[in-house]
């Protein structure tokens, strides 16, 4: 167990502790006296990634060329993810770590600034960049590794057979990269003048540093490259060689590793790993350094312009054009500095656009340099800009089309109707006509001169069985609900209009239905137009029924004795209505409530009354039609409706109606004097006392239709047996007369 925990990760989880941690490495070598070879996740994509080859064909290997390319946007990913998780978390707990005694000493190398990077030679060792070790790597392989898969029989992987699995080659070339220290060490020694004399390189101490490892070590191809490069040191370390692996990790983790038992929690490995876990914090005074934030920048410029210039290298062929970096560049000291690059990591998406774009604008050569890639970025935020100004103004464009969506539903409506008719029955096909799309609808609630209480029940009931049909799924609702309603009351009193606006508001189709629709001279062939009633209804779903002047198709049984059809359209509407499993809503309307079947009756046990308008009714009604007209100061409406007693709602249209049509009679005798139109009308009161004089109103208080109304609503209004008893002396001659004789209404209270 200990011999296997032979190497060590240094973490320091904070952003930007990179280079903090690259110089505790280069320390560490140097004073061990070794070889430090440094490898990061973009080392390996790039070297292995052109050793393994471009095929993203699936293979039973579990490393795979594709995902091996990927392994340098793969890494960040988990450093990104990482640092998203940790500023997502709160803390629960806050430890005063300001006491805390490390039993280790790793504070012995955080006593000084950074120093800068010192590439090149140690004095102690050999250090390697990433290009001395892909010249090291060819070298040894015999060959360019550039898209090779067939290996030669030179350097450490002798006798390896051409039909390798892709382990077995990233073990060839981890070892390759382990033995370049020796190879760079062994070319700057003087050259002999016999081939006898050469010495075998000389075996020193190494170092293997790699940068991120907890960040490779998440991903699936990097667990595998580095439990390959495990088991090559521990073969090494076995033959008696001095090597040792020092991961570094940055990555910030959850809120709860800042407290004493996430330290021991991050210093704390699984028996099965290959390493131990040393947390390496700065020195205090550092914390609020905005040393970090720098190096962050710098790092996040090093890994983009790393990718880029690797898809330029990969994208330009055989052509091999390269990217030309400045030395430290990604430190921010030169001119210019590409926009967003040390924002945040790009994805291979922007990075392989960039590429691309660069590739493309270059006229002749072989070399790109910055300032290319500035210009490829800048003609990118060019074109994205008029994108996203067009998909603004398309968004505008869309936006204002959903807030004003008639002509859209109309076209949807059409289009809807026109598929149904495709399919309709003969029957279903005769009561096409009859469908009312919401959206012509013009008139709405607020069109509406209504009780409250009924304006109200009517919103319930549509929105308990339209809007929301899953609240029928359990419960009572899902076995038993309210079918219908029946609107009763004088004629003109708006019980068309009310069902035509529960449809708009509800967003339902109306079908409307009258006696013509369903009755026919043939046997049998009403029975299948209710039928066809339901079925459409189910395809136009959500839907309301509305079936005007409904005494005309269910009147009482009893008082059609001789007509046995009468009868079966009854019974078939019974069974329809009583089977019905759509979320159709039936309406039933009718000013002779009294004359309806009983059957029918009970199938609607709300029964809402549209009574004939009060005073303060008829002004609103008045006010509502005349809202767009000038009226003369010598109009009073209000003293108009205190003077139609018995109008309804419809009368009161026709008295706003007919006063603008004299109005208009009289321009046109004032055009034959003065041959001018105003520009607009101005209606007067001696229009609407022409008006009162032509109009009268549909009912008298004498009618039988207005008594028989009223017994009705006492028998099954909604207030039924909730009237109240009225004193009175012989004939009626008593309290509330004066009243009836002025404001006939059905229900006087």
């Amino acid at each position: 167990m200990a011999s296997r925990k032979a190497h060590c990760l240094l973490h320091l989880p904070k952003e930007g502790g990179v280079y903090f941690l690259d110089t505790l490495a280069e320390k560490l070598a140097s004073d061990a006296g070794a070889d430090l070879i440094r490898l990061d996740a973009q080392d390996l994509a790039e070297i292995g990634g052109d050793y393994l080859g471009d095929s993203t064909q699936k293979t039973p290997s579990d490393i795979s060329p594709f995902e091996l390319r990927s392994l340098g946007y793969d890494t960040q990913a988990q450093i990104t993810e990482t640092l998203d998780d940790a500023y997502a978390e709160e803390e629960e707990e806050a430890e005063d770590m300001s006491s805390e005694v490390y039993e280790e000493d790793e504070d012995a190398y955080t006593r000084g600034t950074r120093p800068p990077m010192v590439p090149g030679v140690y004095e102690a060792g050999v250090s390697l960049n990433t290009s001395e070790i892909g010249d090291a790597v060819r070298r040894l392989l015999g060959q360019s590794v550039l898209g090779a898969v067939v290996l030669n029989s030179s350097g450490r992987g002798s006798g390896m057979p051409v039909d390798v699995t892709n382990e077995r080659k990233m073990a060839l070339l981890l070892d390759s990269m382990i033995s370049a220290g020796e190879i760079k060490r062994h070319k700057r020694s003087p050259p002999e003048e016999t081939a006898d004399s050469i010495e075998p390189p000389r075996v020193g101490k190494t170092l293997i540093h790699v940068r991120d490892y907890r960040e490779i070590e998440r991903t699936n191809s990097g667990q595998v490259v580095l439990k390959t490069l495990h088991n090559l040191v521990a073969a090494r370390r076995q033959a008696g060689e001095q090597i040792l692996i020092l991961g570094t990790s940055s990555a910030e983790e959850e809120m709860e590793t800042y407290s004493k038992t996430g330290i021991r929690a991050l210093q704390t490995r699984s028996d099965d790993s290959f390493e131990r876990t040393i947390v390496v914090p700065p020195r205090l005074e550092y914390l609020d350094s905005i040393v970090f934030e720098v190096e962050r920048d710098s790092r996040v410029r090093e890994v983009n312009i790393r990718h880029l210039r690797d898809v330029i290298r990969r994208r330009s062929g055989v052509e091999c054009v390269n990217l030309i970096i400045p030395e430290d560049w990604h430190r921010g000291s030169h001119d210019p500095e590409v926009p967003g690059i040390a924002e945040n990591i790009w994805n291979f998406d922007y990075v392989h656009r960039i590429a691309s774009v660069a590739l493309g604008r270059l006229e002749s050569g072989t070399s790109l340099t910055i300032s290319d890639v500035c210009d490829a970025i800048e003609l990118i935020e060019r074109s994205d800009t008029v994108k996203y100004e067009w998909a603004a103004k398309e968004y505008q464009r869309v936006k204002a089309k959903e807030e004003t969506p008639d002509e859209t539903a109309k076209d949807a409506a059409k289009d809807k109707l026109a598929k149904i008719s495709k399919t309709a029955t003969k029957h279903e096909k005769g009561l096409l006509s009859g469908v009312i799309d919401p959206a012509s609808i013009k008139s709405g609630f607020s069109s509406i001169r209504a009780a409250p209480e009924t304006i109200d029940a009517m919103k319930t009931l549509t929105t308990l069985s339209l809007i929301r049909p899953d609240a029928f799924k359990y419960g009572v609702l899902s076995s038993d609900r309210i079918p219908g309603v029946l609107l009763y009351g004088p004629p003109g009193t708006g019980k068309t209009l009310l069902a035509k606006a529960v449809a708009k508001e509800s967003g339902a189709t109306v079908l409307e239905v009258d006696g013509a629709s369903i009755t026919d001279m043939y046997v049998g062939e009403s029975e299948k137009n209710v039928k066809a009633i339901f079925s459409l209804a189910k395809k136009l779903s959500p839907c309301v029924i509305f079936i005007d002047e409904a005494d005309a198709v269910f009147g009482s049984r009893h008082s059609h004795t001789n007509r046995s059809s009468h009868r079966e359209t009854i019974n078939q509407f019974l069974k329809e209505w009583a089977d019905m499993t759509s979320t159709a809503f039936i309406m039933v309307a009718t000013n002779r409530p009294f004359d309806l079947d009983d059957a029918i009756l009970r199938r609607l046990p709300r029964r809402i009354l549209l009574d004939l308008p009060t005073p303060e009714d008829r002004l609103e009604i008045l006010k509502l039609h005349l809202a767009e007209e000038i009226l003369d100061a010598d109009v009073d409406l209000k003293d108009i409706a205190d003077n139609t007693p018995l109008y309804s709602g419809s009368d009161c249209k026709n008295l706003a109606v007919g006063a603008a049509l004299n109005c208009v009679r009289d321009e046109i005798k004032e055009f034959e004097v003065s041959r001018k139109y105003p520009e607009k009308r101005v209606i007067r009161k001696k229009h609407f006392d022409a008006a009162l004089k032509e109009i009268s109103p549909s009912i008298s208080d004498d009618m039988g239709t207005l008594t028989q109304i009223r017994k009705f609503d006492e028998k099954y209004g909604e207030r039924a047996g909730h009237k109240k008893k009225v004193k009175s002396w012989g004939f009626e001659l008593g309290q509330g007369h004066a009243q009836h004789r002025t404001e006939s209404r059905v229900r006087m209270d």
